[in-house]
């Protein structure tokens, strides 16, 4: 799901300036929202490497950095939510940092696990998809089983970001 509210980050940003225990109980309340969301992808996070070649130690070429064996317990900790109020940059066509509110797996081996096969196809993605299902494998289930409970209490953070920088500007002064 895709919100797109205009100046969500510069009010963040201004509410850090402001009131920073207010910013850090926004990030707080965004953290206990989006908990079952975050819960349900750490349960369905496979405990046994999901393709057997996972097992083995696995290093990328070019950088020499190991990819694999799969480890469970490492990939469940990299489910996070976060709050971001860094200024979006351009590199290119490409714009970076965009995202305020978020929900993440991080590491290489989960984002091959997540999403393999989703465009392309190739040995790795059609063998996940014929033993785990389609891409995404992981994060997308576990938004849509829980965001008729989210979706509701993070416009209402947000609202409340949007008043609580308002409210500064009109009493406090900026």
């Amino acid at each position: 799901m895709q919100w797109e509210v205009y100046g969500l980050k510069d009010a963040l940003r201004q509410l850090n300036r402001i009131d920073k225990s207010l910013r850090m109980e926004i990030t707080r309340d965004f953290k206990r929202v989006v908990k079952p969301v975050v819960d349900d992808a750490k349960a369905h996070v496979p405990m046994e490497p999901p393709l057997s070649g996972m097992k083995y130690k696995w290093t990328v070429k070019r950088t020499g950095f190991q990819m694999f064996p799969w480890e469970a317990r490492k990939a469940v900790n990299m489910v996070k939510s976060k709050v971001s109020g860094k200024k979006p940059k351009q590199r290119g066509e490409w714009v970076t940092d965009l995202a305020v509110f978020y929900i993440g797996w991080y590491g290489m081996a989960n984002t091959v696990y997540d999403m393999a096969g989703r465009k392309n196809s190739s040995e790795m993605g059609d063998n996940l998809t014929k033993k785990h299902g389609p891409a995404s494998r992981v994060m997308w289930p576990a938004w849509d089983r829980n965001k008729a409970t989210v979706e509701d209490e993070v416009l209402a953070i947000v609202e409340r970001v949007g008043k609580a920088v308002n409210r500064y500007l009109i009493v406090g002064g900026a």
